[in-house]
């Protein structure tokens, strides 16, 4: 079959020529024979009938054949009536129908002329609708189906649509803000010249080819010379040797537009089916510009912090920048994106919702064809910061309000100390004087009394104001801890057990053991109080910790119960003090109040609250720092107890 089909391939041609060497032959012989017939028969036979028929037969071969033909016949159809037998009809009658003969066959010339030039044309425009028609397919090809640049995209429309409409010149142009000047992005020309525009050339725009090209979109001239153009649109025309231009809008979305501009060096009708060619070619563009302007908006998205992603109507994701995919969790029916729980009512919304370990605003905005678009705004380290300013911000203003009372305190401390004084001093010379047995005496006794425990009481808001100077060498806190055990052990309530944790051997700190054994024998006191005369246990260890835990004591906690008073220094050693109680705990409310003097929920009868005001003066005394949290654990009756566990770390040698 296949040798067979290239064989017949072969032999057509040769067939045709036979088929027409057959055709003229016939021709020749239908000639002869009517030119025989019609000078061998009586006037009135044939008179040049039938040399139309042969005429016909001519076109074949073409409008020059078909002429000579018609000439030819004609002298035939003359010749004859000087040839014909002097018989049959009258010699007038012969050459009414001799000339009717010679205007029938003039008339089949020019009706089969006619015809020739229309298929002439058809076939040329079917040659140039294939011509174009490939080209189109060209361009789409390259453009959209193969992996090349813009650049070479735009160059290949230029020069194929040029080629396919016998174009020297192609230009693509977008116009520039003002649409006074316009910026040639892609240029062909079949014949380089130095004069001749370039990409990033840019051409003063002719107003009025500018109106006339937006208001009918396809703008065809003939001769640029014999046409209306303005003052810019001449120049440019005549620097580039233009004479016949075709141009086509280019659109590619607001407020951006542009043109594709076809051109010749001589002057030229251009067709209709070059016209849509044109505005093929100019469509084209505008789809390519279009698809890069969505592929960089899609890239910009990829590269933006924000995640963003889009839902049609049945809340399906169509389309999420790289921050969204990462920001999103596995499920079962694939990527689970940050949704808020309400569905998007109205045009737009906003929510703040807690996605995984991230905190995120999510703002939804309704699509016009149906769907929505949602950007992730990440807010953690927002928050975070956040919550650290409003944490220094806290302890700034707890420093200042402890530091303003403990000025305030210390000044009435150190007046009421002279005071006291002087009673003490009159009340011993009074006891001095008086009886033993005598009620002065008894009564100047109960001042003595009354203004001891005043004087401690001076002495402990002197400690909280850090108006005493204690000297500070070396203390050993495993010791002073161990002291402060067999100091107030006896005094727990039945049921409350005192243990402590120490490590093997001595614990130095820079410090006075004074200082630090009176601010645990407070926190002690204040863990029994807090058991509230029932059974319980209170725990404190001692040990040293490393850089990297007081590093984490720098870092902000978002745990609303837990504060943290002084400040840790980089590099400085430290050792750590903790004392936690399975009291009842305090109250949310209060937690920052706890270490102001004379602050206190015991009561008048069992407490002055001034226990943790002096381990706030301690500590800071020792250039320490305290933490404090209320945390929740299940104790040995599987009940839900509060513990309110403290860490007071002073200074390490």
């Amino acid at each position: 079959m296949a040798s067979w089909t290239v064989q017949g391939l072969r032999a057509g041609p040769a067939a045709q020529r036979l088929g027409k060497a057959a055709l003229g032959a016939g021709i020749v012989l239908s000639g002869s024979t009517l030119f025989f017939i019609d000078i061998t028969s009586p006037r009135g036979v044939l008179d040049g009938v039938g040399y139309s028929a042969v005429v016909a037969l001519t076109s074949r071969f073409g409008q020059r054949a078909l002429i000579a033909s018609a000439a030819l016949t004609t002298v035939l159809t003359l010749l004859g009536a000087a040839l014909v037998p002097d018989e049959g009809i009258s010699v007038g009658g012969m050459w009414a129908n001799r000339a009717f003969a010679i205007a029938s066959i003039w008339v089949v010339a020019l009706i089969m002329q006619s015809r020739m030039e229309l298929e002439q044309r058809i076939q040329k425009r079917e040659t140039s609708l294939h011509r174009h028609k490939a080209a189109l397919e060209n361009m789409v090809r390259e453009g959209l189906l193969t992996d090349i640049s813009l650049d070479e995209r735009l160059e290949f429309i230029c020069r194929a649509g040029a080629e396919a409409m016998d174009a020297s010149f192609a230009i693509i142009g977008l116009r520039n803000e003002g649409n006074r000047t316009a910026t040639v992005i892609q240029a062909w020309h079949k014949t380089p010249k130095p004069n001749l525009p370039v990409a990033g050339t840019v051409i003063t725009a002719d107003p009025l080819h500018r109106e006339r090209l937006q208001k009918e979109f396809t703008v065809a001239i003939a001769d640029v010379e014999e046409t209306d153009l303005a003052v810019e649109g001449r120049r440019v025309t005549r620097a580039y040797g233009l004479r016949a231009t075709l141009a086509a809008e280019v659109f590619h979305g607001s407020p951006k537009s542009g043109t594709i501009v076809f051109g010749k060096d001589i002057p030229y009708r251009w067709d209709e089916e070059e016209i849509a060619f044109a505005r093929a070619a100019a469509n084209l563009v505008g789809l390519l510009l279009s698809a890069q302007k969505g592929a960089d908006t899609l890239a910009a998205l990829e590269l933006t912090d924000d995640g963003i992603y889009t839902e049609d109507g049945e809340g399906i994701v169509q389309y999420a920048n790289r921050a969204a995919r990462l920001l999103a969790e596995d499920g079962t029916a694939g990527p689970d994106f940050p949704r808020p729980a309400s569905p998007l009512r109205a045009n737009q919304d906003k929510h703040a919702i807690r996605f995984g370990l991230r905190d995120l605003e999510i703002h939804r905005n309704r699509l016009p064809g149906g769907g929505l678009i949602a950007r992730l705004i990440d807010v953690t380290d927002r928050n975070v910061a956040e919550g650290e300013r409003l944490r220094l911000e806290n302890r700034l203003q707890q420093a200042a309000k402890m530091e303003a009372i403990g000025q305030l305190a210390g000044g009435v401390a150190h007046d009421f100390n002279n005071i006291l004084g002087a009673i003490i001093g009159f009340a011993g010379f009074i006891a001095q004087d008086a009886a033993a047995d005598s009620s002065n005496r008894d009564f100047a006794q109960r001042i003595l009394t009354a203004a001891s425990r005043g004087k401690d009481m001076v002495d402990q808001i002197m400690a909280f104001a850090e108006t005493r100077t204690f000297s500070q060498g070396v203390a050993d806190l495993r010791r002073v801890v161990e002291n402060s055990r067999e100091l107030l052990a006896p005094s727990m309530y039945p049921g409350a057990v005192l243990e402590i944790e120490l490590p093997p051997t001595a614990l130095a700190v820079s410090g006075n053991d004074v200082q630090i054994g009176q601010m645990i024998n407070n926190l002690i006191i204040n863990g029994r109080d807090a058991l509230d005369g029932g059974g319980g246990e209170i725990v404190i260890e001692a040990e040293a910790v490393s850089a990297e835990e007081i590093e984490a004591f720098r870092i902000f906690s978002n745990n609303p119960l837990e504060r943290l008073l002084g400040e840790p220094v980089e590099g400085r050693r430290y050792a750590r003090l903790s004392v936690r109680d399975s009291g009842g705990g305090i109250a949310p409310d209060i937690i920052d109040r706890i270490f102001e003097p004379f602050y206190s929920t015991k009561g008048r009868q069992r407490g002055t609250g001034l226990g943790l005001a002096v381990v706030h003066g301690v500590i800071r005394s020792h250039g320490g720092f305290v933490t404090f949290a209320r945390s929740w654990e299940r104790g040995p009756s599987s009940t839900s107890i509060c513990r309110w566990p403290m860490t007071a770390r002073p200074r390490r040698r």
